[in-house]
């Protein structure tokens, strides 16, 4: 599901302290993939992380080949972050050097059962009704324990319209920080509700 928080999570691992000494000496490498890819763009970003000269191939099985060969040969930390299809997943896996690793996130169960028996996983699932509500609270009302009376039962069904979110709740409480007339909160309640329906 989109806004779930995979990304977020993934970029929490990436960047813990205890991660990045653990991969010491390794290439850390974040790719953001995306449903439409250019494959040989990002072949071209990944020999730039990697600092190797750039090459140029006619077709992106040659450029593939090139990579793989230099991949052996280091250890990455490679993140392939909202990746949509099998086909783009296999042009990708290229970290196998020893002590590599590669972390995705996907919407596509299938792909996760397919790219390994041996991967972990982690099913997100939306925020409880409560968590949503603070999530919500942290972004809309700061500090998050200061909800005007006036406005609580007009946040809470925001917040609801959420449906827990984690993106979801984070950019629209930022965007009712500092929104004091119930008239504009019934207005954007409004708004959010017709464009839930419509989508």
């Amino acid at each position: 599901m989109g806004g779930v928080g995979k990304t977020l999570l993934l970029q929490t691992i990436y960047q813990r302290p205890e991660v990045q000494g653990h991969f010491q000496g390794a290439e850390f490498i974040w790719l953001t993939v995306g449903q439409t890819p250019d494959i040989m763009a990002l072949y071209q970003t990944l020999s730039k992380k990697l600092h190797l000269d750039p090459e140029l191939y006619a077709n992106p099985e040659d450029y593939k080949r090139y990579l793989h060969t230099r991949f052996i040969q280091k250890r990455v930390f490679l993140v392939l972050d909202d990746v949509w299809k099998d086909k783009v997943f296999d042009s990708l896996d290229l970290a196998k050097g020893d002590g590599s690793v590669t972390l995705l996130t996907t919407r596509n169960l299938s792909l996760l059962e397919r790219a390994s028996p041996h991967i972990s996983q982690e099913h997100m699932t939306p925020l409880s009704k409560e968590d949503s509500w603070s999530l919500f609270c942290v972004h809309a009302f700061r500090p998050p324990s200061n909800v005007p009376c006036e406005l609580e039962a007009l946040a809470k069904c925001m917040a609801e319209e959420c449906q827990g979110l984690p993106l979801a709740l984070k950019v629209i409480g930022r965007a009712m920080f500092g929104k004091t007339s119930p008239e504009q909160w019934k207005l954007l309640l409004k708004t959010l509700k017709e464009s839930r329906m419509q989508g």
